[in-house]
């Protein structure tokens, strides 16, 4: 693998849309009594009202997905070639629950997970490239490969490849959960 000529790489994988695709629905309560359901990946264009009510419990909770076949074959490779720790799921999520119990249905154990818990209506970009400077700042990476359905997060991710000139990045985006486009 190109990967195993850096010393100390890492590996990040955004969980919903990049890894799997969730069932789940995102449910909105309008202030004038409407309910409005969004499926994960219309979360990000949705334009919310002041007086909205976002309820997550279901896509919190649901474990009925579909994987997404190119981005979790990558990480079953990586899982196979390198440890655990220098794999990172990096979600938007409150709770990390549920993709440890992923991890644990398809017996890939001991990876991080981070559930950043991003409040809505921020820049999920701005949480996962602040961790991931974190990262960089206290481990001596040398390789970044990176994976996300989302604009923001690709963006500001790309942004740390000035900042950290000595670090290799790879940064990748998941478009309509079918393929994969290198940024």
């Amino acid at each position: 693998m190109k990967e195993d000529l850096y010393k100390n790489p890492i590996f990040i994988f955004d969980f919903d849309n990049t890894l799997i695709k969730p069932e789940a629905k995102i449910i909105v309560k309008k202030k004038n009594g409407d309910i409005v359901l969004l499926q994960s990946h219309d979360y990000d264009q949705y334009i919310f009202d002041k007086d909205d009510i976002v309820d997550f419990r279901e896509f919190e909770t649901s474990n009925k997905y579909e994987i997404i076949k190119k981005t979790f074959s990558r990480l079953k490779l990586l899982y196979k070639f390198y440890s655990p720790t220098q794999i990172l799921i990096l979600s938007a999520r409150q709770s990390p629950v549920e993709i440890f119990q992923f991890l644990l249905d398809q017996n890939l154990l001991n990876i991080k997970v981070s559930a950043l818990g991003v409040p809505l209506g921020k820049n999920n970009g701005i949480y996962k490239a602040n961790e991931i400077e974190e990262i960089l700042n206290t481990k001596n990476i040398d390789y970044v490969e990176f994976y996300d359905d989302r604009n923001d997060c690709i963006k500001e991710v790309s942004k740390l490849k000035t900042k950290y000139k000595t670090c290799k990045f790879k940064i990748f985006q998941v478009i309509d959960s079918s393929y994969t486009v290198e940024i």
